[in-house]
């Protein structure tokens, strides 16, 4: 996506922070493209984060497979 066309979709909502995109502003395949990309950056960290700390407090333990020693 073009780095212009991301800035005309920001300065756009810049004005009103309560507004959030429009709906064609969301059909726009730049804009898609661009909020797909951030949004499964942003959702892989936070489920990465919650996943450490789960695993820390010992909530998949009574998951873990046996093994034989």
């Amino acid at each position: 996506m073009d780095a212009c066309l991301f800035c005309i979709f920001f300065e756009s909502n810049v004005a009103n922070p309560q507004v959030t995109w429009s709906q064609s502003e969301y059909a726009h395949p730049g804009m898609q493209w661009m909020y797909l990309t951030l949004k499964s950056w942003q959702r892989f960290t936070e489920t990465w984060a919650l996943l450490e700390r789960a695993t820390r407090l010992g909530l998949f333990e009574p998951h873990r497979p046996v093994t034989k020693d």
